[in-house]
């Protein structure tokens, strides 16, 4: 199986694709610090998770499942619930 953040359960796409990569964001654990100055006792205090692309990957990687909510969606549900 191809551990990447792309089929990773915590992995949230931005939805758009830059130099042939899609991009998103890693929601595995709380966000964290992100200062916009070299020099954090100057710069903004930002709370961000971590930027990553669809081939990165970590040592925390869950595969992908569906919310109850989007199984809603599935076409092979719609005949179960009729």
């Amino acid at each position: 199986m191809n551990k990447r953040c792309k089929g990773c359960n915590f992995w949230s796409s931005y939805g758009e694709v830059s130099k042939g990569l899609e991009y998103g964001t890693c929601q595995r654990r709380a966000p964290q610090p992100r200062y916009s100055s070299a020099n954090p006792e100057v710069g903004s205090n930002e709370a961000w998770w971590p930027d990553t692309n669809e081939f990165d990957w970590c040592g925390d990687w869950a595969p992908f499942r569906l919310d109850a909510d989007d199984a809603l969606f599935l076409p092979w549900e719609t005949e179960m619930r009729l």
